[in-house]
């Protein structure tokens, strides 16, 4: 969609930190996100240290807990029964194999985690894919420098409408 916005500067209030008072209840929420966090953080701490390496001692100690498979994921996708959090992605492709991971705060939690199986990096795929990979990030840069020079042409342009020529007044 293209279009014009005229707008209209009524004041110019400059640099400044706003009160406290105003910005109080839109920060609210970020605090008590981090605050139960915190306290979550240190019951998994806890927890870590108390099964030993084994997620099925988990339940003994403690509760209102979930242990769930995620399932397989690609590190671009979505990860089944969480949805998209990098955190999640990156220490899963850091740890090692088969070992219960320290506590990982996440977007939607704190989380152990145990890797079972990682689908090793395909090099013949790879090399068979790079090359249409390649040629559609020139066809997709071609194609976004083509539509910048018409927009630069337009412009700059020198139009004139002679159209009452050819349809009348």
């Amino acid at each position: 969609f293209n279009g014009y916005v005229v707008v209209q500067i009524m004041e110019n209030i400059g640099e400044h930190f706003k009160p406290f008072d105003e910005v109080k209840e839109q920060i609210r929420p970020a605090v008590v996100r981090e605050k139960k966090f915190a306290v979550l953080k240190a019951k998994a701490d806890d927890v870590y240290k108390k099964i030993n390496g084994d997620l099925n001692k988990v339940l003994q100690f403690a509760e209102n807990v979930q242990i769930q498979q995620t399932g397989n994921f690609t590190p671009q996708g979505n990860i089944p029964n969480i949805g998209r959090d990098y955190a999640f992605t990156n220490k899963s492709l850091k740890i090692d194999m088969n070992k219960v991971s320290e506590p990982l705060k996440g977007q939607r939690g704190i989380y152990l985690m145990r890797v079972i199986e990682r689908t090793p990096f395909d090099e013949n795929f790879y090399s068979t894919q790079s090359s249409n990979l390649r040629n559609m990030l020139l066809q997709e840069k071609r194609s976004r420098y083509v539509n910048q020079w018409i927009e630069k042409l337009k412009e700059t342009a020198d139009i004139v409408d002679n159209r009452y020529l050819f349809y009348g007044q």
